[in-house]
């Protein structure tokens, strides 16, 4: 079963890539950055419920599943696919370092925190290693400020939606488990 959830998991990323560049084609600034990028979250999501480490392989699976549909055919793909699977794992290992503590889904306050870790990780791991292998990448100075923004949009869309599943799967519970008068 768990098998199943991998690959579901692991084909949803390229799913939402594709469905988020049609859908907000309006929204890119390039082939890289959107001013809203749902699979931002997408990334946080398989590392919060799968595991830093599953959830990490999951995402650069995904990112592989992307390469017939992007534009570049070098080792870069690699490179950016890698940044993007581990932008979730070094703002989970920042929270963890920060707060001591492990992240809760049903916590609003520590998804808000992770999103923030994570959006502004996420930009700077891409940034630094387009600055060393690929300085072409860059297309203007704001760059940096736009995939934050994009990120952050989009993972906060996503938070606020697993937030509301998670209060509806609780009340459920909370409501099909309570005693009969």
């Amino acid at each position: 079963m768990n098998f199943v959830l991998y690959a579901l998991a692991i084909v949803a990323f390229p799913v939402l890539h594709v469905l988020n560049a049609k859908l907000f084609f309006f929204a890119e600034f390039n082939s890289h950055i959107s001013l809203i990028y749902l699979p931002a979250f997408l990334r946080l999501f398989n590392v919060l419920v799968f595991g830093a480490l599953r959830g990490t392989a999951i995402t650069f699976l995904g990112g592989i599943l992307l390469f017939p549909f992007m534009e570049e055919r070098s080792w870069m793909f690699v490179a950016n696919d890698a940044c993007s699977a581990l932008g979730p794992l070094i703002a989970l290992g920042v929270f963890r370092l920060y707060t001591g503590k492990d992240v809760s889904v049903g916590n609003l306050k520590y998804l808000i925190a992770l999103t923030l870790i994570y959006t502004l990780s996420n930009a700077l791991i891409h940034h630094f290693a387009w600055n060393f292998w690929e300085q072409n990448l860059f297309q203007n100075s704001v760059q940096f400020f736009e995939m934050l923004v994009g990120d952050l949009t989009g993972t906060f869309v996503g938070v606020l939606i697993l937030k509301v599943v998670t209060d509806i799967s609780f009340l459920k519970r909370k409501i099909y488990n309570s005693p009969s008068e």
